[in-house]
């Protein structure tokens, strides 16, 4: 497993290295202003891509998510253990936590799953339906 990350900004060709004390990374997405990184101790860091040096926010999640969808204003964790979705902003607060009893979690991934900024979107390609829930 890795303990550093590293961001290349390509229009200065910048290179910054993302160090991480507390477990592996075992996820990370990056967005047009943020990186959002899972470490394997259960703690998600939000880095600001204008302070590549320390994160602003530090979230300690009770089990590592198997999915990060993110957004422009926010950014969902999705369980697929137990077919759960934690939605937080970026300032990390929770904002919405739901849990998807209908859809087969192992069915749960980037591919189903879309985050906006006011809805969250799963195709159930099972049952052949879209569903929205306006959950924030």
């Amino acid at each position: 497993m890795r303990r550093w990350l590293s961001l290349i900004v390509l229009n200065t060709w910048a290179i910054f290295i993302l160090l991480f004390c507390r477990g592996d990374i075992s996820k990370f997405s990056i967005t047009t202003r943020h990186v959002i990184v899972i470490s394997s101790s259960c703690q998600c860091l939000i880095y600001p891509l204008e302070l590549h040096a320390k994160p602003t926010v530090a979230i300690d999640l009770i089990s590592l998510p198997t999915l990060i969808a993110p957004s422009t204003s926010s950014f969902g964790l999705i369980y697929q253990s137990n077919s759960t979705i934690s939605i937080y902003s970026f300032e990390g607060r929770k904002l919405s936590n739901f849990q998807c009893t209908s859809i087969q979690s192992r069915l749960l991934t980037n591919q189903v799953t879309s985050l906006s900024s006011r809805i969250f979107a799963i195709i159930d390609i099972e049952g052949h339906k879209v569903s929205s829930l306006s959950c924030f």
